[in-house]
């Protein structure tokens, strides 16, 4: 079975943007000038693909530890891929009527994409961390 890390790499380095915490849980397996070397990137996305520079040669503990050290510091991000790819889809279909109140309710923290398709629904591509207003209010579709 091949690691999480490995599977998701390229979604990992576009979205983990709390890098720096996770480097200092790492520096026990890092040399020092590697550790400097990541730390001295200067936008998470180049220090991400620093870091996966490494990581391709690392054996499958520790790319586990990564595993757990990303579950620890970006936890939605984590639990969003692992949603990927157990199939829970983020698609949604709002009838038109609906449609303005779900794009701009104040909980929906993270939206971070959406695309609108009109026909008798409004086919609506959410990404999306918190979906309790949004569970608990289309219940009766």
């Amino acid at each position: 079975m091949e690691p999480f890390v490995d599977k998701h790499r390229e979604e990992l380095i576009r979205k983990v943007t709390n890098v720096d915490p996770i480097l200092e849980d790492l520096k026990d397996l890092l040399k020092k000038e590697n550790y400097e070397y990541l730390k001295s990137r200067q936008t998470s996305k180049e220090k991400m693909e620093a870091l996966f520079g490494y990581v391709s040669g690392w054996n499958k503990s520790y790319k586990d530890r990564l595993y757990e050290l990303l579950k620890k510091h970006e936890e939605e991000i984590i639990r969003d891929l692992e949603k990927q790819e157990r199939g829970e889809s983020e698609l949604y279909f709002i009838p038109s009527h609906q449609y303005h109140t779900a794009c701009t309710h104040p909980k929906f923290t993270k939206q971070l994409t959406y695309q609108c398709v009109l026909s008798n629904f409004l086919t609506v591509t959410y990404y999306i961390s918190r979906l309790n207003w949004w569970k608990s209010n289309t219940s009766s579709m």
